[in-house]
């Protein structure tokens, strides 16, 4: 069996965003770093001039102006942001709402999309904090909540209709990436609340972030190393861990980071913690979400189309088979993402968790298109391709992440759901942490294992030395 050169303090096993930044704070701090990642897992897709990434949910697509800039202290690196603010839709049959921090643009959409029921949705979000985010304290609004907050945001929707239920259904899922009612009231509140509040929320290319940050940690002395497939992870108990990867190669190292989807995990695992079952079963994907990848004219764009939006064909029907859709313009006239006069269009739509026989996808692909067809007329016309080779290639890698969560218990979501560190030595990050949270709950989980594991270091080697 081939033996790795030198044993590592740290191994990150995946290549997502949350492992790299950790992986890169702790290089820049002294420690030996490797990160295995899969070889044909492929994070974005480019063809003809065109440049598509997937994702799971709009709050990978945006960051506050904070949080970027907490970054680059901490790695000691410029991050910036490539875009400006960003606009989001929600579609509904025969509705088109604009999600703005404007109070009353806000209230106009409102009024035009919901007026019969105007004053109990103003209610709805006077309860919630939205209209008043900025102008409560934080005093005031936590005792405005107390008496709300055991409570599910489906409980407080079913004075309303069908459109607007879907309405607030959709932001939850479009944002806080959850597919189920049993949310807490108050992570409602925060999920809805967040993206109306005047903090800047900046568009960012999570790709491009995602390829800085493995510039940054090449650069620090960090060791990437490719495999086609991890066999298992052993536990040595106070010697670390090993990985066994296909090639009959092994890793050796004190602590090992998990950076990939967490249902994937028990697969490399030789013996399943009872720790893993139980979060497995409080928090699992209900749906895959599938790309499609389209070349399309800058013509075939309605006026006053947003770059991000969220549509639900029929309310009588489930989301799959195309009936929900997530859609991502590239921008205008960015011609690093399209030809010139042209745009990319990603199209993500769920489907069922484990379901993906060849059949399924061919009637899958054919509800996409006709609800495409429905938001985009005479798409057909302007459409130069659509792709979705690249996502019956890349959904079975054990590295793929963009699923649609559901939770399955009444969680504390101010501690997260999944926790950074799962037992001694032995970590997680990824978008199950705090899938409300998006980009930047990556970014934060990543510090936080940092920040862990070079504390726990720090006091072994205090301890030492005075002992």
């Amino acid at each position: 069996m081939k033996t790795h050169d030198s044993k590592r303090e740290i191994v990150i096993l995946g290549s997502g965003l949350g492992g790299l930044v950790a992986g890169t704070f702790l290089l820049k701090r002294g420690y030996s770093v490797s990160l295995l990642k899969e070889k044909r897992y492929r994070s974005f897709y480019a063809t003809q001039g065109y440049r598509f990434t997937p994702f799971s949910s709009f709050s990978e697509k945006l960051i506050e102006r904070r949080v970027l800039e907490e970054l680059s202290q901490e790695l000691n690196v410029s991050l910036p942001a490539r875009k400006k603010e960003v606009g989001f839709q929600v579609l509904l049959p025969g509705a088109r709402i604009d999600i703005s921090s404007n109070r009353k643009m806000l209230q106009r959409e409102w009024k035009r999309e919901f007026p019969t029921e105007l004053a109990q949705v103003e209610k709805f979000y006077e309860d919630l904090g939205s209209l008043e985010l900025q102008a409560r304290s934080s005093i005031r609004r936590r005792f405005s909540l107390e008496g709300i907050f055991g409570r599910r945001i489906d409980e407080g929707l079913s004075q309303f209709s069908k459109s607007f239920r879907e309405f607030v259904r959709i932001q939850l899922i479009s944002w806080g990436n959850f597919h189920g009612d049993r949310i807490p009231f108050t992570l409602g509140d925060y999920i809805l609340s967040r993206y109306v509040s005047d903090q800047l929320m900046l568009g960012i290319d999570r790709e491009e972030l995602q390829t800085d940050l493995l510039n940054q940690f090449s650069q620090s002395g960090g060791r990437i190393e490719e495999t086609e497939r991890v066999e298992k992870v052993d536990k040595k108990w106070r010697k670390g861990f090993t990985v066994s990867t296909e090639d009959g190669g092994v890793l050796w190292c004190d602590c090992l980071i998990f950076s990939m989807p967490f249902h994937r995990l028990g697969a490399f695992l030789e013996k399943k913690s009872k720790i893993l079952l139980n979060w497995g079963r409080k928090i699992r994907p209900r749906y895959v979400l599938f790309p499609f990848f389209l070349g399309i004219r800058e013509r075939v764009v309605p006026v006053g189309m947003k770059d991000l939006l969220a549509s639900v064909f029929d309310l009588e029907k489930p989301y799959e088979g195309g009936n929900f859709l997530f859609l991502s313009l590239s921008p205008r006239e960015d011609e690093t993402k399209a030809p010139e006069g042209k745009r990319a269009l990603t199209v993500e739509s769920p489907l069922p968790f484990g379901e993906l026989d060849e059949t399924l996808l061919a009637e899958h692909q054919k509800g996409v298109m006709k609800h495409l067809n429905h938001i985009l007329p005479f798409l057909e016309s302007h459409m130069e391709f659509i792709d979705s080779n690249w996502g019956r290639e890349q959904i079975l890698r054990w590295s793929y992440p963009h699923f649609g969560h559901e939770v399955t218990y009444d969680f504390n979501w101010r501690k997260g759901i999944v926790p950074a560190r799962i037992s001694r030595n032995l970590y997680f990050v990824g978008k199950e942490n705090a899938p409300y949270l998006g980009l930047e709950g990556e970014i934060r989980t990543g510090l936080k294992i940092g920040r862990l594991i070079a504390g726990e270091k720090a006091i072994k080697d205090h301890y030492k030395m005075v002992n």
